[in-house]
């Protein structure tokens, strides 16, 4: 199946950390044979609105990636482990099938 993924981290994460993160997160798409097919940083965003902590601002980050669903299983256990992220989502886009539609028709929110 194709998925997506975005995370957001706080945005006084160092640009190193941030790396690290997006390392993990490839390293652990690719040890349950995945692939990534579309990768991309959205950069500092202000919130809606602010977070219980009242955090207002987060760094996005975004990946689309060919896996089993047992990857975002433990993409979920290693965001929740992370001190910087904020909040995660997963969204299944459809089979491999529809791989080139789906990833021609990616637009980056900015």
């Amino acid at each position: 199946m194709i998925y997506e993924n975005s995370y957001v981290l706080r945005a006084e994460t160092s640009e190193d950390d941030a790396k690290k993160l997006a390392e993990i997160v490839t390293e652990t798409i690719k040890n349950f044979n995945g692939e990534i097919l579309v990768e991309d940083n959205w950069g500092v965003k202000t919130f809606a609105q602010p977070t219980s902590n009242g955090i207002a601002k987060g760094q996005y980050f975004y990946v689309m990636y060919k896996a089993d669903a047992t990857a975002n299983k433990e993409l979920e256990r290693r965001f929740r482990i992370s001190e910087d992220v904020l909040k995660f989502v997963f969204i299944n886009l459809g089979s491999e099938a529809d791989q080139e539609d789906i990833v021609k028709n990616y637009k980056n929110p900015n």
